[in-house]
């Protein structure tokens, strides 16, 4: 069975429901709760473009995803600061995940994506470099 993809702007109360599910089944950090992506997005006048990943109706992955203007380019990010990067629970998932935003960055015309990975979620080292 292959992705399904819902926006934060086609359903919000399903959306909300999915990203709880997920942050609350999987590794996560208190950055992912509701509570503080509120916070983040009041720091900004963004464009929300937002998402979950579901498979076989189970949510596999998430991506939290503003999109705002600097300096007359768009950019994801929150006032040019870097934005907590997607979670998802299997490397092919993810592989989706980024493909996606890239999609979103194209069709919105963006020209940079300012993503960090959370130190203190250690299940996603693998994306870390090691010296």
């Amino acid at each position: 069975m292959s992705y399904q993809i819902l926006n934060i702007d086609q359903d919000k109360k399903k959306f909300k429901q999915y990203w709880s599910y997920f942050i609350n089944n999987y590794t996560a950090s208190t950055r992912y709760t509701e509570n503080f992506i509120s916070f983040y997005l009041s720091l900004a006048n963004t464009q929300n473009k937002s998402f979950v990943v579901i498979k076989e109706n189970k949510v596999v992955g998430i991506s939290f995803l503003p999109i705002e203007e600097i300096e007359g380019k768009n950019s994801i990010s929150i006032n040019n600061e870097f934005v907590i990067a997607p979670l998802s629970n299997d490397i092919k998932t993810e592989e989706f995940i980024y493909a996606q935003i890239d999609k979103i960055a194209k069709k919105n015309k963006v020209s940079k994506i300012k993503l960090e990975i959370d130190p203190l979620i250690s299940i996603y080292e693998h994306h870390y470099n090691k010296l």
